[in-house]
């Protein structure tokens, strides 16, 4: 474990920081993608579709979409995509935060990444 020290308004606080170099045998961490959306039923396709199967082999990596409860054909459409989509069916708008929170809970991987599902990923 490496240690790292930051402030934090004002207060100075030590953390361990686990350093990953090895997962189960494989060179690299499993890296989640998990994209959260909402009526993206224009431009999902479009983004996901910078996720294909060898980008995710390449960066060790699975995608996962979170739906806060879309109406529109954005799951239909995701599905395209990836088999993990978490879906929302409250009674009140979810919020980013609740659409990345439950996208963290169908992941498998070693770390996270969350990309809205309005942006495209830049040079992969």
């Amino acid at each position: 474990m490496k240690q790292d020290t930051f402030t934090l308004e004002g207060l100075e606080t030590t953390v361990e920081i686990p350093l990953i170099t090895s997962i189960g045998g494989n060179d690299k961490p499993l890296i989640s993608i998990i994209v959260p959306v909402y009526q993206e039923e224009k431009i999902i396709e479009q983004n996901l579709s910078f996720y294909r199967k060898e980008i995710l082999q390449k960066y060790s990596a699975e995608l996962i979409v979170s739906d806060g409860g879309s109406s529109d054909r954005t799951i239909e459409l995701a599905k395209k995509f990836t088999r993990k989509i978490a879906l929302h069916r409250g009674n009140y708008r979810q919020t980013i935060a609740e659409g990345r929170n439950k996208g963290a809970m169908l992941a498998n991987g070693d770390v996270f990444v969350f990309i809205n599902g309005d942006t495209l990923p830049f040079d992969l």
